[in-house]
């Protein structure tokens, strides 16, 4: 139940029909359940991500080409890629994601996955690290801003869960 929550933009409450007659009833107005709101998602930067570009040459690091997936429901948005990056910082004429939150346990996720790019450098591993919360962490947890430009911002420096990460091929100086 809680899986299909995150995953799906659910009514949080069940409508029973005790109606007599459907003339008095706007069926669309009873069964829709009002969303809490649009959350904007914007990837800034991140720090010591994996080398995945894989190099026959020798080199002290591999770098990687790392781009961002966020979710919420089932919407996605897919960031711009940062080449050769490690520690990518994001352009602020960034696009940013909305989202609509339906529901305080709808979780929002993102992805960093790094993108393959050519035919000599190989990409084995993309997966690079993945963060969730639910709407309601969000806002519990985030301490809002105030004074930027957009009221109620919010803004916060995770961590990514790296453990699914696979270390096989990467260089033996990465960080991960």
């Amino acid at each position: 139940n809680d899986w299909l929550r995150s995953k799906v933009v659910l009514p949080a409450c069940k409508v029973f029909v005790c109606a007599q007659g459907d003339d008095d009833l706007d069926m669309l107005e009873t069964f829709s359940y009002p969303p809490l709101g649009v959350i904007r998602v914007r990837v800034m930067a991140a720090m010591n991500l994996a080398g995945v570009n894989w190099s026959a040459l020798e080199v002290d690091t591999f770098t990687s080409d790392p781009y961002c997936i966020l979710r919420c429901g089932c919407t996605s948005s897919r960031s711009s890629t940062v080449r050769d990056s490690t520690n990518p910082k994001w352009p602020p004429e960034e696009p940013s994601a909305y989202f609509v939150a339906c529901h305080r346990g709808q979780r929002l996720e993102a992805e960093v996955h790094g993108e393959d790019r050519s035919r000599l450098a190989r990409n084995f591993t993309g997966f690079l690290g993945s963060f969730h919360a639910s709407i309601a962490e969000v806002f519990e947890r985030w301490p809002a801003k105030s004074g930027q430009g957009w009221p109620g911002r919010r803004e916060a420096r995770v961590a990514l869960d790296t453990s699914d990460v696979s270390r096989d091929l990467l260089h033996v100086n990465d960080p991960v």
